[in-house]
Order: C-alpha cells, then structure tokens, then sequence
C-alpha cells in the first residue's frame, strides 16, 4: 500500500541534490534519509538503509526522485523505482531545458513516457502535488508499470536477438596473428 508521498535515500552532495531535497521538502507526506555511505554490502552500512528496507520505502511510496547519476542524468534509481512500482521523477536534461526528445524519451525509445519529466525540481514537484490532487497517483502508476513490463520484454526480446546472433557468427581466424 501507497502511504509515502515521495521517497529519497541517498548521497546529498552529489550534483543537483540540494535543490532536489529543496523542492521535495515542500511536498508533504515524503520521507528522506541521508547517508554518506554509497553502495556498499548490506553488513557494512551503518547508516544507509539496508537494501530490502530501502526497497520498502520506494514500494510504499508514490513518488521517488531520481537525480542524475554520478557521471550523467542517468541512474540505477530509475530502474529500482520502476521495479517497486512507484513514479519516478526526473529533469529533462542536465540543460534545465524542454527538449523533445528529452533525454528519457530517447533511453526507453518511447515518446511518451508516463511519469513525472520536470524542466527543474521545483516544476516537478508541482507536478506531483497536481497529480496527488488529481487523485491521479493510481492511474499514472498503473501505466508506468504497464509501460514498464512492456519495456522489460521488448529488452529482453533485443538482448536474446543479440546474442542469438553472435551465436550464429561463424569465427573466422585472422590470417595476420599480430593484428586479428
């Protein structure tokens, strides 16, 4: 069951994340815990959630924000809200700027993708409090699982393709050993 508005464990001084936090705080409901620990084993951390618990609080939770990872916009975050059925919420680019496609158009290979696209924390955040209002959470979740099992069988389907193929190759051996 849903009784978290929006969810955050991670990193604060990443890039991004201060603002993140910032416009997230004046969404009531949501829970957020920081943690200096980064992906360590679970009999290590001390004060980062363990991975089952962190998992929990996603499930139960609505919304969870998903800033940039540590080299680019993109994050394991996505994919784990995604996994505990929850919406993720994401910025159209690290430019701040609407461009379609945007950055997530063009990873999941779909022109609309059902979840929260902000141009800023700040937008994105009245996104989700005009979806809560809405009483939208419910239907929006659904689609985004939806989309997200859908998503998950055509990369499979592409995966297994691939390798399929580079089964199928016959290996050719190099006639000049020094440069295959």
């Amino acid at each position: 069951e849903k009784d978290i508005t929006w969810f955050f464990s991670g990193l604060m001084f990443k890039s991004g994340r201060i603002d993140m936090v910032n416009a997230f705080f004046k969404f009531p409901g949501g829970k957020y815990l920081s943690t200096e620990q980064g992906f360590l084993k679970d009999e290590e951390k001390t004060t980062a959630l363990k991975s089952e618990e962190y998992f929990k609080y996603m499930n139960r939770s609505f919304f969870v924000p998903c800033p940039m990872g540590w080299v680019n916009i993109d994050t394991q975050r996505i994919y784990e809200t995604l996994d505990a059925g929850s919406i993720p919420v994401v910025t159209y680019n690290l430019s701040g700027k609407s461009i379609d496609p945007n950055y997530w158009a063009h990873i999941f290979n779909e022109k609309e993708i059902p979840c929260v696209i902000g141009t800023n924390w700040g937008e994105a955040v009245e996104q989700c409090k005009a979806i809560m209002d809405s009483n939208g959470c419910e239907q929006l979740n659904q689609k985004f699982q939806t989309f997200w099992a859908n998503r998950q069988s055509t990369w499979k389907l592409k995966i297994k393709f691939f390798f399929n193929s580079l089964r199928s190759q016959k290996h050719i051996n190099s006639i000049n050993s020094v440069n295959p």
